[in-house]
């Protein structure tokens, strides 16, 4: 241990408050400059200054108009693959709904002629 660190000792203690008041004073002053500062014309002037303004997206060459309606077609002709589709699905389930309405009528009339 040393002599600063034993209890009791007025010139370690007095040390010590020492140093927590030059800490105090030494943020007090930095809080004050930072204000001092805040409120300054000129860096008020800098803070709110004008924006530059942000740099428009160079101009590109519009899409050539073959180009476009290929991309048109091709997207109507996958609507009309894909309408066509589900048509022929909903076919299919109407289909096999009527095949097994019909054959479950044939076995529960067949059950009701034997359970007579």
């Amino acid at each position: 241990m040393t002599s600063s660190q034993l209890p009791g000792n007025a010139f370690a203690e007095n040390a010590d408050e020492g140093s927590e008041q030059q800490a105090r004073s030494s943020a007090a002053t930095s809080a004050i400059a930072v204000v001092q500062t805040a409120m300054d014309p000129k860096f008020q002037a800098a803070a709110n200054g004008p924006i530059p303004p942000h740099p428009l997206p160079a101009a590109g060459r519009p899409p050539n108009r073959r180009e476009s309606s290929a991309e048109r077609d091709e997207i109507a002709k996958r609507i009309a693959a894909f309408r066509n589709l589900q048509i022929s699905l909903k076919r299919e389930r109407e289909d096999y709904y009527e095949r097994t309405l019909a054959r479950t009528r044939a076995a529960l009339a067949s059950d009701a002629k034997s359970a007579r």
